[in-house]
């Protein structure tokens, strides 16, 4: 858009535009949507080629989001080579808050390089200007964009699961409410005894299965104390010839002590507490005697300290979780560790923004975003970056040193791609651990190859793996593991399951303390916010509430999974779940009311 400038005044040209959005405040219900803040940034360069950024901000309800954000990115895009000065910044719209939060950032800009217009912009900006820590929203945007925009030819933007981020599960559902809504759509009876314990019953049958957290029926605890150490499944795996790493296994603290069997085995090397967890405690790619000594404190001084130390050679290939039964298996995923591709125009720091926001649609690992602190920062250091370096096109930035997804990194589903004797080599070492279910590591040079035409190494058998990233991998389409497990689970019963429904019609029995704090009309909001029809009628004198649910599954089992919190003051203990066979009227209603 063209602009008549004067040409007396400071005149500087807009070189790009940030938009961020961010939770304003936390909701004061758990099925509220918060309220937005929305965040501006003008990067621009004045005559002194020197490059300034100014922001501007504005709060809105959160039905107002999806209007504000389409506005600012339209003027956002048309930004770009604007040059601008104090008699001529200013943009209009038809969207107040856009308008706000797009001239607080342009007043600022042009404030700051036109001292004379002070007064007259003052007049102008409705909402005082703030300093934005870009850092701290790297990890705090929920959406966010830079334009102009560029986006490189190379690699796949991240799935996109928004649809599953509704009231009362903004963040995501977790494992145990993803197997509970399975257990439900297939007509199971469920009885929720905390956030993370639910028991699956069939209806007419004796049969229950108690789940809790990762901890399911098909395991065994004795095999589980034993594959929980990583120095102990080594040994049991090479009886059974499966290839491992060559390595060790010590509880000594000073390296000098096994130096002679480091000697033996050359570097590189990986050390691992030998009874760790995600990641934690793990060195890879040591090249050198200092750096092995570190990794054996890093080892010792994580959180599973006291424990034996693993050292293994560092096996060359890609790392895989085979997610097993003793039968077959269900998923396979890639992991590749943290990590942002350039593309020649964004810095590091708007790259890991980016990321962390698709990263935010992924419920697998939105708890784990990466944060720009020392560690992430040595990293970009060690490849000759900081943060507000701009990688070439096509290069990549490692921002860690390990694959796992609870440190950043990213799961790519490939079980369709992957060559069966590389799955069968899988099943073989869940059973030679003897567990019934499981995730098997691996370290392998190409998933398309034959086992025995790649040097690959099983690193880890894994007790209790997260099903949540298999069910929601980055990349690739998701397995539904959750159905697939309980099937296999209730097969052992002989028992067969009916296909799964898209809406569900429950009955919810909750008992504990639920009379007069509320829990019929917070349940009535939760309802009302999520179409889910049915009523709720609360006994004042037993303890006990009994609702009738209807509506899409994926709501319905939201309400119901919040139902063992309810409001505030609410302290249920235990809620059962089971099929109800007559569809209510349209609405929802607080019985006695």
């Amino acid at each position: 858009m063209a602009r008549k400038l004067d040409p007396k005044a400071h005149v500087v040209t807009i070189e790009k535009i940030s938009l961020a959005r961010k939770h304003a405040q936390p909701p004061a219900h758990n099925f509220d949507r918060p309220g937005q803040q929305i965040l501006v940034g003008v990067h621009a360069r004045d005559d002194s080629s020197e490059q300034v950024t100014h922001w501007g901000q504005v709060d809105i309800d959160a039905l107002e989001t999806d209007m504000v954000w389409e506005e600012l990115t339209s003027l956002a895009k048309a930004l770009p080579g604007t040059a601008i000065n104090r008699t001529s910044w200013k943009v209009t719209s038809g969207v107040p808050a856009a308008a706000e939060a797009i001239n607080g950032a342009l007043a600022s800009l042009v404030r700051s390089q036109d001292p004379p217009s002070l007064s007259s912009l003052r007049r102008l900006v409705h909402r005082p200007l703030k300093e934005v820590d870009e850092v701290e929203l790297a990890t705090s945007a929920q959406e966010y964009a830079v334009y102009p925009e560029t986006r490189p030819d190379i690699g796949a933007a991240q799935n996109d699961y928004s649809h599953y981020l509704i009231p009362g599960a903004m963040e995501g559902p977790n494992g145990t409410s993803l197997r509970e809504e399975t257990a439900l759509r297939m007509g199971l009876e469920v009885l929720r005894l905390s956030r993370n314990t639910v028991a699956v019953s069939v209806p007419g049958e004796d049969v229950t299965l108690l789940f809790e957290q990762g901890r399911a029926p098909l395991m065994s605890h004795g095999a589980t104390s034993l594959v929980a150490d990583k120095g102990i499944t080594r040994k049991i795996l090479k009886r059974h010839r499966i290839p491992v790493a060559p390595g060790f296994t010590t509880s000594q603290t000073r390296l000098s002590n096994f130096k002679d069997k480091v000697s033996k085995l050359g570097f590189p090397l990986v050390v691992k507490p030998a009874r760790g967890s995600k990641g934690e405690g793990i060195t890879t790619g040591i090249e050198q005697w200092d750096d092995l000594e570190k990794a054996v404190g890093a080892a010792h001084d994580s959180r599973f300290r006291g424990n034996k130390i693993v050292v293994e050679r560092h096996m060359q290939g890609e790392d895989y979780r085979f997610l097993c039964t003793q039968n077959s298996a269900l998923s396979i995923t890639r992991r590749q560790r943290a990590s942002v591709l350039g593309n020649g125009h964004n810095s590091v720091l708007e790259l890991i923004t980016l990321h962390n926001v698709g990263r935010r649609k992924v419920p697998s690992c939105r708890g784990t975003l990466i944060h720009p602190n020392e560690e992430v920062r040595s990293w970009i250091t060690s490849q000759g970056h900081d943060l507000n370096s701009i990688p070439r096109s096509g290069e990549r930035v490692f921002l860690a040193g390990v694959n796992n997804v609870s440190q950043g990194g990213v799961g790519v589903e490939v079980l369709d791609e992957t060559h069966p004797t590389l799955t069968a080599l899988a099943i073989k070492s869940l059973r030679a651990t003897g567990l019934n279910f499981g995730g098997v590591d691996m370290i392998i040079p190409n998933h398309r190859l034959p086992a025995d035409e790649q040097a690959i190494a099983v690193t880890e058998v894994n007790t209790s793996p997260s099903l949540t990233g298999h069910f929601f991998p980055n990349f690739g389409p998701g397995r539904d593991v959750f159905a697939e497990f309980l099937r296999q689970h209730l097969a052992r019963h002989d028992i067969d399951v009916p296909p799964m429904q898209e809406k569900l019609c429950v009955q919810v029995s909750i008992r504990g303390h639920v009379a007069g704090v509320g829990y019929g009309s917070w349940m009535a909001a939760a309802a009302t916010e999520l179409d889910v029809d049915g009523s709720i009628r609360v006994d004042d004198l037993g303890h006990r509430a009994e609702a009738i649910l209807y509506g899409e599954a994926r709501a319905v089992s939201t309400i119901v999974r919040r139902s063992i919190e309810g409001p505030p003051e609410a302290s249920p203990a235990e809620v059962f779940t089971r099929r109800f066979a007559t569809v209510p009227e349209r609405g929802f209603s607080v019985i006695g009311h």
